[in-house]
C-alpha cells in the first residue's frame, strides 16, 4: 500500500505546485487574429479614404486648371472677334466644376461676347 501512496502524493504535489505557480501574475493574452485583422482593415480604410480625398482634390485642381485654360482660350478668341468660337469654347468651360472667379469671369465673358456679337 505504501507503494501506491508515494505516487499519488508525487502526482498530487506536483498538481498543486503546477497550480499554484500557475496562480500568480498571470501574462497579457496574445491578441486574437481577428482582433489582429480588424485593426489592419480599419487602418487599410482610413488609408484607401485619405487616398480618395487625395485623389479628388487633385482631380478638382487638374479641372479647374482645364476651365482656366478654356476660358483663356475664350478670352483669346472674344479679342479675335471671333465670337462664335468663344461661344463654343464657353459652352464647354461652363460644364465644368468651376472656381466662383472663374464662373464670374465666364459670365461676364459671355455677357460681352452678347453685347459685341453682331445680330
Amino acid at each position: 500500500m505504501k507503494k501506491i501512496i508515494t505516487p499519488c502524493f508525487v502526482i498530487v504535489c506536483g498538481f498543486l505546485l503546477l497550480t499554484l505557480t500557475s496562480c500568480g501574475k498571470k501574462k497579457e493574452e496574445p491578441k486574437s487574429a481577428f482582433d489582429s485583422l480588424s485593426k489592419s482593415a480599419e487602418k487599410m480604410t482610413g488609408d484607401l479614404q485619405k487616398k480618395a480625398e487625395e485623389g479628388k482634390a487633385a482631380l478638382e485642381n487638374t479641372i479647374q486648371e482645364q476651365g482656366q485654360k478654356l476660358l483663356d482660350q475664350a478670352k483669346q478668341l472674344v479679342n479675335d472677334k471671333k465670337y462664335p468660337e468663344a461661344l463654343a469654347i464657353i459652352k464647354q468651360a461652363s460644364e465644368l466644376k468651376l472656381t466662383p472667379e472663374q464662373q464670374k469671369f465666364l459670365d461676364d465673358l459671355k455677357a460681352s461676347i452678347e453685347k459685341e456679337m453682331p445680330k
